[in-house]
């Protein structure tokens, strides 16, 4: 992700210990990592896929998504593949994707 300000040691304290979002969702803990000097390109790990769930966290922290890209989904690493390009899942990938 993309943040609009650095995140901050505060935020990845409460984003790894798991949120409750002003509107009562509970978001389970997420792994961080901050991927350069300025904090506002960040990698997050979730548990779960709630709605809009990274930029919902950000906004808790009061900080925006500016760009977001999903790299994997469960075992799945999307690697190179294109914004909007469809990969065939046979049967024994999607039971990795899905454990």
């Amino acid at each position: 992700a993309t943040l609009e300000k650095p995140i901050t040691q505060s935020d990845i304290k409460r984003i790894s210990a798991g949120l409750t979002l002003s509107d009562g969702t509970e978001l389970l803990p997420a792994m961080v990592e901050i991927k350069n000097p300025e904090g506002t390109q960040v990698d997050f790990v979730i548990q779960e896929g709630k709605y809009h769930q990274i930029k919902r966290m950000a906004g808790a922290c009061e900080n925006k998504v500016l760009s977001l890209h999903r790299k994997s989904i469960g075992a799945l690493s999307l690697g190179e593949t294109a914004d909007g390009q469809a990969v065939y899942l046979d049967k024994s990938l999607a039971q990795k994707v899905f454990e």
